[in-house]
């Protein structure tokens, strides 16, 4: 067999069976031996990927292969794909026009290699109007080991209602007048469940915000969706009759499930207690991970959901309507199974509540944008599983400097790897407390940031910080706000720190660079591993950074 045929049978092999291993080793062995450059590079991408899929995110040499994929995707991601893939990309401009950002048109948005990913070397994740998958889903799926897909665009005028406000309702009228305008007015939503590609897919991500209940439960009963493993929905009009379907509908395979409601909405639907508890009627046996985003969700539905039969069984459960009104006293008693945990809005007796569980697997935890003080984070740190997290996030509590000096002098979080208190009320007395703690040493992600117009934090912090052994094992660093006077000082800070030599990902927002500062981030060697940057507003310094960073103007 010649290598011609043996990529073909490769490729085939990939096609046909997406989550198996062994084509793809056999693939790359064989554009190992080519002599072009881009079979080449796809060769080292399928196996850094495969060596990514093995290891878990808190591994050593994690951000080390991410930096190695990221690079090779800025070189020759367009030209891995193949000829499908650009087809696509020059489509969008017309499909996501630059005039659409704002908070009414947040799908607007040119396609990018963001949008599309790479999984064991090929694109495996796309996110496209209804549209435009159903004119090239054949030539995507013939070309593409695709299985995970992000489709919005689904559009029902006649189901959209215009509100009796004259303010409103011009405003309405101009969004809906637009979406025709785009996307059209033929109704996709029978033909996009009916469609029999959606068989390939394992992950299908919905934005539904312009059909109502009646259009997704017509989409959930497909029978071309039967193998979905991960089901999120981006929701808007929806009610609690959308739960029905969901516990309904035969989705054997189902193991995450998302509903997400979204704050900027011209309206939002009401799947409140109703919905919840309707929800927790359902079987879902091999359902490991559940995340329900602003559903209007009260204390009885949160109960219900917490009595159901596959609540406490998961492995990740998020819940980010606000906590601080709930009756947490449901959790008291109980066991739970959740490796990784998010509650919003906590507030002192609902953490008091927590710390009080038995959570023998927890090593993840998010409780941000909530009231939590710094004697909450005493109360945080002395719980009896808290010595197993491995990931914190508290942003957006008030806890302050005192709160991170809790946080830096608790042996029981010694082994964090992820800390993020970022919109903390945090100054310069807070990064020093943290720079000087002895025990959270194996830090790799590190978040930290206040809001405008709060007091930043400057170099008398971050240069400490930055040199300190906490950061001497980042791979990831973010920061949001210096003091206004203080931004040139403090990033040259970080330019110059060696102890920063591991760092592949730094994001510093908000943040006005100077070209002469940029052209010191550039020449760092520090920063040699960084592959993703993103800071910046004055254009001069953008240039700069643009040419080692490739990726900052998309991210700026």
């Amino acid at each position: 067999m010649n290598m011609r045929d043996t990529l073909t049978e490769s490729h085939g092999l990939i096609l046909s069976n997406p989550y198996a291993d062994a084509p793809r080793r056999s693939y790359a062995e064989a554009l190992a031996s080519l002599p072009d450059p881009v079979s080449r590079a796809h060769a080292e991408l399928i196996r850094i990927q495969l060596e990514l899929l093995r290891q878990g995110p808190h591994d050593e040499s994690h951000f080390d292969l991410v930096a190695s994929t990221v690079r090779l995707l800025i070189e020759h991601g367009p030209s891995i794909a193949g000829a499908p893939f650009q087809k696509l990309e020059e489509m969008a401009d017309f499909e996501y026009p630059q005039f659409g950002f704002g908070p009414f048109f947040p799908q607007f948005r040119k396609l990018t290699r963001d949008v599309w990913s790479f999984d064991r070397g090929f694109l495996s994740a796309a996110q496209m109007s209804v549209q435009t998958f159903l004119a090239h889903a054949s030539e995507i799926f013939a070309r593409f080991p695709l299985t995970d897909l992000y489709l919005d665009g689904l559009w029902q005028r006649s189901e959209m209602r215009v509100p009796s406000d004259p303010e409103r309702n011009n405003l309405y009228k101009s969004v809906y007048d637009l979406r025709d305008q785009i996307w059209g007015t033929e109704d996709l939503v029978a033909v996009l469940a009916n469609c029999p590609f959606l068989n390939s897919l394992r992950k299908l991500r919905l934005w539904c915000h312009l059909i109502r209940d009646a259009s997704v439960t017509r989409i959930l009963a497909s029978p071309y969706i039967k193998n979905v493993e991960t089901l999120e929905l981006s929701l808007g009009f929806q009610s609690a009759a959308i739960a029905e379907p969901l516990i309904n509908v035969e989705l054997p395979q189902l193991e995450r499930l998302s509903l997400l409601w979204d704050d900027d909405q011209l309206d939002s639907g009401d799947f409140g207690d109703t919905g919840a508890q309707i929800l927790a009627r359902g079987g879902f046996p091999r359902l490991r991970s559940l995340t329900i985003n602003r559903g209007k969700i009260g204390s009885k539905g949160f109960a219900a959901l917490l009595a159901s039969t596959f609540v406490p069984q998961l492995e990740e459960f998020a819940f980010c309507d606000p906590c601080e009104a709930l009756d947490l006293e449901h959790l008291v008693g109980r066991s739970f199974s959740w490796k990784k945990l998010r509650l919003d809005q906590l507030d002192s007796r609902g953490l008091n509540i927590l710390t009080g569980l038995s959570l023998p697997h927890l090593q993840e935890l998010d409780i941000g944008f909530g009231k939590l003080s710094a004697q909450d984070m005493a109360t945080l740190a002395a719980a009896p599983w808290a010595q197993n997290l491995v990931s914190l996030n508290v942003r957006h509590n008030p806890i302050g400097d005192s709160g991170v000096q809790v946080l830096a002098n608790s042996p029981g979080l010694a082994h964090l790897q992820s800390l993020d208190f970022s919109g903390c009320d945090v100054t310069d007395t807070g990064l020093l407390a943290l720079a000087n703690s002895p025990f959270l040493t194996r830090l790799t992600r590190l978040n930290i940031s206040n809001e405008y117009p709060k007091p930043g934090i400057s170099v008398r912090g971050i240069e400490p910080l930055v040199n300190s052994p906490v950061t001497a094992r980042l791979r990831s660093l973010s920061v949001y706000r210096f003091s206004s006077s203080g931004d040139q000082e403090s990033i040259l800070a970080i330019a110059r720190a060696p102890n920063l030599q591991h760092l592949t990902c730094l994001y510093l927002f908000g943040l006005h660079i100077s070209p002469e500062t940029a052209s010191v981030l550039v020449a760092s060697p520090h920063l040699a591993r960084v592959v993703r940057f993103y800071g910046g507003h004055n254009k001069e310094a953008i240039a700069i950074l643009s040419q080692r960073w490739p990726d900052i103007g998309r991210s700026s």
